[in-house]
Order: C-alpha cells, then structure tokens, then sequence
C-alpha cells in the first residue's frame, strides 16, 4: 500500500525527470543535470524519511 507522501513524491520525481530529458533534448545539459539531481534527492530523502520512521510504511505479506 503506498502512503500519500510517497505517492506526491513520486509525482514530483516522475514530472522532474521527464523535464530533465526535454532539457537534454534541447542540448541545454546544466539546467537537464540541475532537475536530474533534484528529482533524485528528493528519492533518497523519501527513502531515508520511511526507513526513519517518519513516514510509515505500509506492507502487507
């Protein structure tokens, strides 16, 4: 089950990465480079968020 933090983060992530390749499809490299790292820094911090505990995480077996 996905949590809604982690639903909006991943949102964010999808809309980053995808204006990370139309920047590479414009040759514009830096501001590409700039929303790739932003879009993975907001992954890992999700990631380090739920293995803290701050955000739950809801599994089932």
């Amino acid at each position: 089950m996905f949590t809604a933090a982690g639903m909006t983060l991943c949102v964010i992530q999808f809309a980053f990465f995808m204006y990370m390749i139309l920047m590479f499809m414009k040759m514009d490299f830096t501001q590409g480079f700039k929303f790739m790292l932003l879009a993975y820094s907001s992954a890992f911090i999700y990631k380090n968020m739920e293995n803290s505990g701050i955000i739950r995480f809801v599994a089932r077996n």
